[in-house]
């Protein structure tokens, strides 16, 4: 039923009504997506720095074409 009536598929699972019931306030969820960026952008900043370290990778000097 998913592949012919996704609508009708979902629709019979009841979740037509669904509401959450104690919502966090809008600066809850600013702090929490600002933690887990802040997570984030370490963990990219660590791999980034293994990358160039293990890999030999050189920066990309860009020149002009004349």
């Amino acid at each position: 039923m998913f592949k012919e009536d996704t609508k009708r598929f979902y629709r019979n699972l009841g979740m037509k009504n669904l509401r959450a019931r104690n919502p966090p306030s809008m600066a809850e969820a600013e702090n929490y997506w600002k933690s887990q960026w802040g997570k984030e952008a370490d963990w990219v900043r660590r791999e980034q720095e293994r990358k160039v370290r293990y890999m030999g990778w050189m920066p990309i000097q860009i020149t002009e074409i004349t």
